[in-house]
């Protein structure tokens, strides 16, 4: 059976984890939109915070999603003929 309070208190860790990070973010300027926000929160959730690797996955994933929700172009240079 699982252990529902270590799964809420994960939760909220989760959730007050991903508005922080939006909120420097926004306050850098940085559009961020909720629904990147409730998406990073959830990652964490799953990935949890013991692994850095999956978590620093989760945190490009959520840059990438709120850059192309605010419609911005990714600004990284491909060299031609490598795939974008």
């Amino acid at each position: 059976m699982p252990d529902t309070a270590r799964t809420a208190d994960v939760r909220s860790d989760a959730m007050r984890i991903g508005v922080a990070f939006a909120r420097v973010l926004r306050g850098a300027g940085v559009v961020v939109p909720i629904g990147c926000v409730l998406s990073f929160a959830e990652g964490i959730e799953v990935v949890g915070l013991d692994n850095l690797n999956e978590l620093v996955s989760v945190a490009r994933e959520f840059c990438s999603d709120a850059r192309n929700a605010a419609g911005l172009e990714d600004e990284r240079e491909v060299p031609e003929g490598e795939p974008e």
